[in-house]
């Protein structure tokens, strides 16, 4: 039988506590004050029925810290798991090693906990990273997977590096030994707006053999866009040469919703996605472009490449909780906040008592009828029970629907650290 009801079924629970005959009169359909009442109870509790699990991208890679973060994630840290996909089909012999956990680190992106998680990254952590309002799952973890490096993108034309040209747009290139990521230095260059299209091809010197990434693996570079209100899409081929490549069409970066301005982001480039001109050979890779689409306009100084890779990854996932309770009975899909009747809760009946509740509390302040007082204090008393003082000590007569609850489930989300002094090693050397 299934325990969850529907946003309809619970109005109906809700009319009769509020002594107003009908309340859908007064409040309409009511689903605002019930995706507010859910957000009251959603910062005190962690109910089991809103975990939920993800695949992080195509994969996690060795030196690679950014990935998308699920978009019903709950606050910064309520991260139970991040674990290999095949985790959850070992056989009965085979555990997970201690190299395959990953703890978590807090950063709430402001004050001192910020540099946590970069100084800790050899430990296999995690945290959230929040900026601009968008959360940036952030993971450090040596996944042992192949990794190739290509080429650095650090300086123009030497010995030490391939031979670099230019197309279209481009212009004023340079070697920029103060801004890069790796390698100290980067490849510099502006864009002049004049047809929105400006090209930088890549001829290595020797070939690499990227055949174990093949249709499988995923290739990396650094870039920096002057002004990502113009920016369109990077179309990145990789190939044997210009007539035989594999060519992807990137928009967003690593683990980001959209290319920031003039900010550094990585970009990937995944193999399964790419589609293929001529006959390339991925034993035999050693031409690449970087052809920048973007909106004509003013010219665009100080656009920057730099280090490109090839790396295979290892395939994972986070469980989580979620912040949405509400399914779409039709689609399926989550969401915060209920928008029609036939609408799923999915929460057990415990937490499904405490929603209705707490529905009546938020209710009951914008009832102002003759009744609201009463309503409300009754709904109060069954979520935080009766606390009396008595000779300076809290009498309980009844705990609360809340502390029950909290008594009977435990939080399963990994605790997040932070060192507040490092200590020297115990053994003197």
């Amino acid at each position: 039988m299934n325990p969850f009801i529907t946003i309809g079924q619970l109005v109906s629970k809700v009319i009769p506590k509020l002594h107003t005959g009908n309340a859908r009169t007064k409040y309409g359909t009511m689903y605002n004050q019930i995706g507010e009442a859910t957000s009251h109870m959603l910062i005190r509790i962690d109910p089991p029925d809103t975990i939920q699990k993800a695949r992080i991208d195509s994969a996690v890679y060795s030196h690679v810290y950014n990935y998308t973060c699920p978009s019903d994630y709950k606050g910064i840290d309520r991260t139970i798991d991040i674990r290999p996909v095949w985790s959850t089909a070992l056989p009965r012999d085979r555990n997970r090693y201690p190299a395959e956990y990953v703890g978590e680190r807090f950063d709430d992106t402001i004050g001192a906990n910020l540099h946590q998680f970069d100084i800790k990254k050899f430990r296999n952590t995690t945290t959230i990273e929040t900026i601009a309002g968008v959360k940036t799952l952030r993971i450090s973890k040596h996944t042992g997977a192949v990794g190739d490096f290509i080429t650095t993108l650090s300086q123009l034309n030497n010995a030490a590096d391939p031979t670099i040209s230019y197309s279209g747009d481009v212009t004023t290139t340079a070697t920029d030994y103060l801004d890069y990521i790796d390698y100290q230095g980067s490849v510099s260059f502006s864009l002049s707006g004049a047809t929105g299209v400006g090209g930088i091809t890549v001829q290595l010197a020797n070939s690499i053999n990227l055949a174990n990434l093949a249709n499988l693996g995923s290739l990396f570079f650094w870039l920096k866009f002057a002004d990502a209100s113009r920016f369109t899409s990077v179309t990145f081929n990789f190939g044997s040469d210009q007539n035989n490549y594999y060519s992807n069409t990137l928009t967003t970066p690593q683990g980001r919703t959209a290319v920031d301005s003039n900010a550094w982001d990585m970009m990937r480039a995944d193999w399964t996605k790419s589609t293929a001109t001529g006959t390339p050979v991925p034993s035999a890779i050693s031409w690449f472009q970087f052809t920048f689409n973007y909106t004509t306009g003013a010219q665009l100084n100080f656009c920057k490449l730099n280090s490109l890779t090839a790396s295979l990854g290892q395939a994972y996932e986070i469980v989580y909780y979620s912040n949405s309770i509400f399914k779409d009975a039709t689609s399926g899909a989550l969401k915060p906040y209920p928008t029609a009747d036939s609408d799923i809760i999915q929460l057990d009946p415990a937490a499904t008592t405490i929603l209705l509740w707490e529905t009546v509390r938020t209710l009951c302040q914008e009832q102002q009828g003759k009744n609201s007082s009463t309503d409300y204090n009754t709904a109060n008393y069954v979520l935080e029970g009766d606390g009396r003082v008595v000779r300076s000590m809290l009498v309980m007569n009844r705990q609360g629907l809340y502390r029950d609850w909290i008594m009977e489930n435990v939080d399963q989300s990994v605790p997040t650290t932070e060192e507040y002094h490092e200590f020297s090693n115990l053994s003197g050397y």
